[in-house]
């Protein structure tokens, strides 16, 4: 019998510190993971229409290019879909308060990123946060390109 509780504190001297630790970690930084962004890559210019009529997706390499940025600040990237906001134009929508920064943060790295691949010339077209009124996960951020 006592062997076994001896085992048991021995694992539970190894075990409890590392997991405390870990919570700790977590506790002191909230971690940008939680925040879930989808990019909706639709609105091709023209001259990327592919020769059978039909549009690329916004050319997956750029795409991709504007993922990055976003994934390495450990964002949660989904895939991009080929939506486009027709009426409200290029922006980064949130759905609660608690997530503005998130929304500035995203639109800042994605515009800088658009500079950087040359894709925006015109400050006007910059992405800006934008409070949506849906209901929609506070942690969903809709990121609306071109």
């Amino acid at each position: 019998m006592t062997t076994i509780l001896h085992r048991l504190a021995l694992v539970l001297a190894l075990c409890v510190p590392g997991a405390l630790l870990a919570m700790d970690r977590q506790g002191s930084a909230p971690s940008n993971s939680r925040f879930v962004i989808f990019i909706h890559a639709g609105g091709i210019p023209e001259d990327e229409k592919k020769p059978d009529g039909g549009a690329k997706m916004s050319d997956d390499s750029r795409v991709k290019e504007i993922a990055i940025p976003l994934v390495r600040k450990q964002y949660t990237v989904r895939v991009p879909d080929r939506d486009q906001d027709r009426v409200g134009g290029p922006g980064v929508d949130y759905f609660d308060d608690t997530a503005k920064a998130a929304a500035e943060d995203v639109a800042n790295t994605v515009n800088a990123t658009l500079k950087a691949l040359k894709l925006l010339a015109d400050d006007k077209k910059e992405l800006k946060p934008r409070r949506q009124f849906l209901k929609s996960p506070p942690n969903y951020l809709g990121v609306w390109l071109f």
